[in-house]
């Protein structure tokens, strides 16, 4: 695949990370992050002050919806930051592009829980395109989260995880309703697959680039920090490569 840059507006430390950090906001940026992704039986609020977000305020948020909105509006007053890391101009719209939650099929693609479509719904807002959604699961699988190994079924056992996530994706009949660039959307860039195995299965033959809420990172003095990141693949061959995350060069 060619090189994918991806953009965020802030950090995401994991529960082994967060100790190691001089980050003072950790705590809030991670709970902005988990009331987005809208994956525990219930959602607690977030007390949340990024630098760039229009109110100049410390907000609670109380909903996902509320955290979508927020995200976006962080998105847009960073707008000039975020385009120019993809090398786009600061007017640029996008073909927006959410990665499919894990229980995401064509039968539930306007109902199931999927975080990434609320987020792009939110950056539609905020002026940054238009939602369009071509990928879904050929078949629900266990959340990662749920499980630490879990992924869709190998046709064979040697596949990396970004193939096998491959595999389960189908493109719907849904032509695109613009001539835009693409802008992949997710929640969280940790190691890269999944997005790998959207761009693949999608093979766009026009400019792209991603934007999740955080990208992981190691130890940070300011979680709100927005974030760049390249990520290469070598799909050219079965099994493919690991997605390799990197720092833009």
């Amino acid at each position: 695949m060619n090189p994918l840059t991806t953009v965020s507006i802030c950090g995401y430390l994991s529960s082994k990370s967060v100790h190691k950090s001089s980050s003072k906001n950790v705590g809030e940026t991670l709970d902005l992050f988990y009331l987005a992704k809208n994956n525990r039986p219930r959602s607690y609020p977030a007390n949340v002050a990024h630098p760039h977000h229009p109110s100049g305020q410390r907000l609670r948020l109380n909903t996902p919806a509320e955290a979508y909105a927020y995200v976006a509006e962080v998105a847009r007053s960073l707008r000039l930051e975020l385009k120019g890391s993809l090398g786009f101009g600061v007017r640029q719209t996008f073909l927006l592009v959410p990665v499919p939650s894990s229980d995401v099929t064509e039968n539930s693609v306007d109902t199931a829980r999927w975080p990434a479509r609320e987020l792009a719904k939110a950056l539609a807002v905020q002026g940054f395109g238009r939602v369009w959604k071509p990928v879904v699961n050929r078949e629900a699988t266990e959340p990662t989260h749920a499980k630490k190994d879990a992924a869709p079924a190998a046709p064979v056992p040697t596949l990396s995880k970004a193939e096998i996530i491959a595999h389960n994706y189908v493109r719907r009949r849904s032509p695109p309703p613009t001539a835009d660039p693409i802008l992949y959307v997710d929640d969280l860039l940790t190691w890269g697959d999944h997005l790998v195995a959207l761009d693949h299965v999608l093979a766009p033959r026009i400019r792209r680039g991603a934007f999740a809420i955080a990208i992981t990172c190691g130890q940070t003095i300011d979680c709100y920090e927005p974030r760049a990141k390249v990520i290469t693949c070598d799909t050219s061959s079965s099994p493919w490569g690991r997605p390799v995350v990197a720092d833009p060069t």
